[in-house]
C-alpha cells in the first residue's frame, strides 16, 4: 500500500474545516474505485448527484432519473450504492464532530486567560450563555418543565455533544 496522499494529509491540518466533508468523500470514493472499478464508482457519483439535485431543487425529473438510475441496477450494484450512502452519511458526521472538536478547542484556547486555567465545563459554558439571554428563573422554569422520552429504534445513531 502507497503512502498517505496531500489530502488525507489535510485532514489532520487545521484549515477550512466545510472541506473535510468533501475530502473525506474524494477519498472514499477513491478507495471505492480501487476495490470496485470504475462503473460502480461513477454510478454512485451520479446517485449522489442526482439525490443532491432533486434536494436543491425539488425538480421531479431528477428524482424520475434517479428511480430510472437505481431500478436499472443489478441485486449486487444496489446494494454497493447503498452502502456508499450510508458510509457517505458516516462520513458526514465525522466531518461534523471534528469541526465541533475544533470549535471548541478554538473557544477554549481564546477564553482561557493565561494566568488562570479555564475549568468552566460544557455546561457551565451553556447555562452562563443562557443567562446572557434568559433570566436564571426563566431558564429554571423551562428545565424543570423538561420531559425526557426514551426511543429505542432498530439502528441506534450515536449521540453527539454540542
Amino acid at each position: 500500500m502507497g503512502s498517505i496522499d496531500t489530502p488525507t494529509r489535510l485532514l489532520a491540518l487545521p484549515g477550512d474545516l466545510c472541506d473535510y466533508d468533501a475530502l473525506l468523500m474524494d477519498q472514499f470514493l477513491n478507495v471505492l474505485q480501487d476495490l470496485h472499478g470504475k462503473d460502480i464508482t461513477q454510478t454512485v457519483q451520479d446517485c449522489y448527484e442526482l439525490s443532491s439535485e432533486y434536494e436543491e431543487e425539488h425538480d421531479p425529473d431528477k428524482l424520475k432519473q434517479l428511480e430510472n438510475k437505481l431500478t436499472g441496477l443489478d441485486a449486487g450494484d444496489s446494494i454497493m450504492v447503498a452502502k456508499s450512502f450510508s458510509h457517505k452519511l458516516n462520513l458526514a458526521n465525522l466531518a461534523e464532530e471534528v469541526q465541533m472538536a475544533y470549535q471548541r478547542k478554538t473557544e477554549l484556547i481564546e477564553n482561557c486567560d493565561s494566568d488562570d486555567e479555564n475549568t468552566e465545563s460544557d455546561i457551565e459554558r451553556t447555562f452562563n450563555k443562557l443567562v446572557k439571554k434568559k433570566t436564571p428563573q426563566e431558564v429554571f422554569d423551562a428545565l424543570k418543565n423538561q420531559t425526557v422520552d426514551l426511543v429505542l429504534t432498530a439502528h441506534p445513531t450515536p449521540s453527539v455533544r454540542s
